[in-house]
């Protein structure tokens, strides 16, 4: 339960700072670099996440109802 809320915890912090720093970067850079950069290292960031949960994260995943779920 723990590691559930200290990723959740992480997750949204993680969009706090970045939604403050794409505006800064925004403000300062063309838009349209930032804001590919930004999707790319989000797309990134969110694949590496899911990756690392130990439960998979819809019911249509293969072996979904096999797999253990950590409580």
């Amino acid at each position: 339960m723990l590691s559930r809320l200290t990723g959740g915890t992480l997750l949204n912090l993680g969009g706090i700072f970045g939604a403050v720093a794409i505006g800064a970067l925004a403000a300062r850079f063309a838009l349209r670099p930032v804001l590919m950069a930004y999707l790319i290292t989000t797309a990134v960031m969110l694949s590496a996440f899911i990756s690392s949960s130990r439960t998979p994260s819809c019911a249509a995943c293969p072996n979904a109802a096999t797999r253990p779920t950590v409580e």
